[in-house]
């Protein structure tokens, strides 16, 4: 809801400016369907943060175009000469080129980074499109910025790029600069890796819609830094609201996730769903993967890498162990949501690594599917929970590939909690996520006499 407030504060704003920019007449219906347009960041930011199935995303993208095209109608039958392709083309315009470009970046591939390179490439592009914008509608500019090129042998066609590509390089540079604030701001608490994602998205939009504004005049292009700011001071206050009783600043759960990586791209889609709901309610600690990298890389290590700097967050010993066990983050950021604590192991150290996040955990999800006699591992990680925790605090996600007999011999017997998932539907992750508040919920020890 909070997010959802945001997002209607700023479509107001973007419709309000639309109609004062280009001096268009104000009318309900004329407002209503601008006001909806600019509304569709809504629509995605709810499927990242809600939507956990394809079906309820494609839902709420249907919801949205009922909507739309009832606006539309609603202007048809005042006479209007409007035709529903004119309904859809300001959506195809405005929309759905961000769209396109937000599928591009939050890919699974490329998730954990994405948000980042987009980023730097709409400030990058929303620079180059301002330079050319004002220097087409300056003549004066214009001319001096060919006296600039002239001498460098340049003509009309080399003047024109140069006036895209130098803004451009320059832009990129500061969105280099911005990027490493961010990391700033993420260390310290301030954003999170899910308003780093969000906020580009609303960056790109914003952008996209301020393009019309700018023809009207280069100052309108404020409207957009306006309705950001609306969006992002709506959101502040709803987070503060939902949490006015403090309850998130409690201790909250940690989880555990451990997996075989024999099953792939199966294990990425359940790191999704659990990352999803639980760190809503409390962190989760992983030893960190080339599979899930791409999905729990934060934004200090990802700068880390491209700097050559990461091998330093590779735990060697057990003094190393003993300092990122300190580092753990399990206090929620400002949108409420907890992070996702990676533990990047050599060869020799992941089995201590292992030990300790088993004993400081309050539950542990261990995703089974496909498990075997050829994964050795995992049967040394089975041997370890049935060792150091009790197998009531641990759900093993199993299905048809799993050897349950191999899985029972190596419990020695006893008994587990055994969470057969046949399919990521709505029905299965709610009773997949209720199996987790159990195993997470302290045991009370009743004595009698």
């Amino acid at each position: 809801m909070a997010y959802a407030v945001g997002g209607v504060a700023y479509a107001l704003i973007m419709a309000s400016a639309q109609l004062l920019a280009n001096g268009i007449e104000f009318l309900p219906v004329r407002f209503s369907y601008l006001f909806w347009i600019a509304v569709w960041p809504v629509v995605l930011t709810t499927g990242i943060i809600v939507a956990a199935t394809r079906l309820q995303k494609l839902l709420l993208a249907t919801a949205y175009f009922i909507v739309l095209f009832a606006i539309g109608a609603l202007g048809m039958s005042f006479g209007s000469d409007l035709t529903w392709g004119q309904v859809l083309l300001p959506w195809l315009i405005s929309d759905l080129p961000p769209t396109l470009l937000m599928v591009t970046y939050l890919s699974r591939r490329v998730r954990a980074v994405g948000p980042l390179i987009l980023i730097v490439m709409a400030i990058a592009v929303a620079g180059s499109n301002v330079v050319v914008t004002v220097a087409a509608s300056d003549m004066r500019l214009l001319r001096a910025i060919v006296a600039i090129t002239q001498p460098l042998g340049l003509d009309h066609i080399g003047t024109l790029v140069a006036m895209v590509a130098v803004p451009f390089l320059a832009f990129g540079l500061l969105g280099w600069i911005v990027i490493n604030w961010i990391r700033r701001q993420y260390q310290a608490k301030r954003i999170s890796d899910e308003s780093v994602t969000l906020d580009a998205i609303w960056v790109l939009f914003t952008i996209a819609y301020s393009i019309d504004l700018v023809f009207a005049h280069p100052l309108w292009a404020l409207a957009g830094v306006v309705a950001f700011a609306a969006y992002k001071l709506c959101l502040r206050m709803g987070l503060r609201w939902a949490d006015r009783d403090g309850g998130a600043q409690q201790r909250s759960p940690v989880l555990l996730v451990l997996r075989s990586f024999s099953i792939g791209k199966d294990g990425e889609r359940l790191f999704d769903v659990v990352d999803r709901f639980w760190r809503r309610v409390g962190s989760i600690q992983m030893i960190a993967g080339v599979d899930l990298a791409r999905r729990t890389v934060e934004p200090h290590e990802f700068l880390d890498f491209m700097s050559g700097k990461l091998a330093r967050r590779f735990i060697d010993g057990p003094a190393a162990l003993e300092q990122r066990m300190q580092e753990r983050d399990v206090k929620p950021d400002r949108d409420l949501r907890f992070r996702v604590n990676d533990f990047f192991c050599y060869d020799d150290t992941w089995k201590m690594v292992l030990s300790r996040l088993a004993r400081d955990s309050d539950a542990v999800l261990m995703d089974l599917r496909g498990f075997s006699r050829k994964n050795a591992g995992c049967v040394f990680e089975l041997g370890e929970l049935a060792r150091m925790v009790p197998l009531e605090h641990v759900v093993f996600v199993v299905d048809r590939r799993t050897d349950e007999r191999l899985l029972a011999e190596t419990l020695g017997g006893r008994e587990a909690g055994v969470f057969r998932l046949r399919s990521l539907n709505a029905r299965h992750i709610r009773d997949l996520m209720r199996a987790l508040a159990a195993a997470a919920t302290p045991v009370e020890v009743t004595t009698g006499r």
